[in-house]
């Protein structure tokens, strides 16, 4: 129920709306037919009324997945960008950085930080999609997957695909990432170039 309630309700309000009106619709018009109107036209308005509700509600409350995604927006963002203290809000004291599934304990916070501080005029364009959002432990914490496509400043390779998946914690009530990993690079399996570029950008 609790499921259902944030995928209609929280997530997709206007759907969760249409679905209620349909209900509304059907409700008229089997009491129509049994010649209450009065009955038919208030189960209409109230049907309406509710779904009026669903769609202000939904819209004014964000879930947890909706949260790491605008993070997960802000963020890479702030990679992209060059914006060191974009990177620091969001990125948790005991980050871990992963390539392909294997962890690389020489990475840390600090190395980010410091790339992203090179990295002001890098990309000549980037795009950002989001792939997937779930939420684990009662939405206390969760993991974001999104594609990148950067063109870099310098080079004249067009834009390089690449997917990253976030894990995310709730830290003093704020979302940190835990995890970075990079799974692909040019659609194959992530090598560790994307570290030894990043370590060319560091200040």
């Amino acid at each position: 129920m609790n499921a259902l309630f944030e995928y209609y309700v929280l997530e997709h309000p206007v759907l969760g709306a249409l679905a209620v009106l349909l209900l509304g619709l059907l409700t008229a018009e089997v009491l129509r037919r049994l010649g209450k109107a009065r009955p038919a036209w208030l189960a209409l308005m109230l049907t309406l009324a509710i779904g009026v509700a669903i769609v202000v509600g939904g819209n004014s409350v964000a879930t947890p997945k909706e949260e790491m995604t605008r993070a997960t927006t802000e963020f890479v963002t702030g990679v992209v960008k060059g914006q060191p203290e974009v990177v620091a809000r969001y990125v948790s004291e005991k980050v871990l950085f992963r390539t392909d599934g294997r962890v690389n304990l020489r990475l840390d916070r600090a190395w980010l930080v410091s790339v992203t501080s090179g990295l002001d005029g890098a990309f000549k364009s980037h795009d950002l999609e989001i792939i997937d959002a779930l939420t684990t432990n009662n939405g206390a914490s969760g993991q974001t997957r999104f594609l990148s496509r950067a063109e870099l400043s310098t080079e004249n390779w067009g834009p390089i695909p690449s997917t990253w998946l976030l894990s995310w914690r709730q830290e003093s009530g704020k979302w940190k990432i835990t995890a970075i990993e990079c799974l692909t690079l040019f659609g194959k399996p992530a090598s560790e170039e994307w570290v030894n570029w990043g370590n060319r950008h560091r200040r």
